[in-house]
């Protein structure tokens, strides 16, 4: 049996939004063209009026799953973003893959909101501005 998933939070990020106890990924941007970058717009739950952006460069892969059908797994307090240890969906990822990409030093990020968690596979840490904040 492989160890479990620890979610360890990602420190440059603050855990809520000023004036908000929760918020909400309200957009989910991604072209397969141009940059390839997937672009995350985050707001307080309160107002959906965005403001952070998180954006990951150069991706290799995501998924969005609503937050629902993942309470048992992902922690629901403590951050906003997290590195994933002992990732499930990394290995399965580069099984799918058949060696190609086995050579990435590939990370498990996973971005978890009150309405969507966000897994992404990519190499490099995430760039988040803030916005009014």
């Amino acid at each position: 049996m492989s160890p479990s998933q620890h979610y360890v939070p990602w420190a440059p990020v603050a855990t809520t939004l000023p004036g908000s106890d929760t918020v909400d990924i309200v957009s989910v941007l991604w072209s397969q063209y141009g940059d390839g970058d997937l672009l995350l717009s985050v707001a307080p739950a309160s107002s959906q009026s965005v403001t952070l952006e998180i954006r990951f460069k150069l991706i290799k892969a995501f998924q969005c799953i609503d937050e629902g059908y993942r309470w048992a797994e992902v922690p629901t307090a403590g951050g906003l973003i997290y590195t994933v240890e002992n990732s499930r969906y990394l290995p399965y990822f580069r099984l799918g893959a058949a060696t190609v990409m086995d050579k990435y030093p590939l990370r498990h990020w996973i971005v978890v909101s009150r309405n969507q968690c966000v897994d992404v596979l990519v190499e490099s840490e995430p760039i988040v501005v803030a916005h009014g904040v």
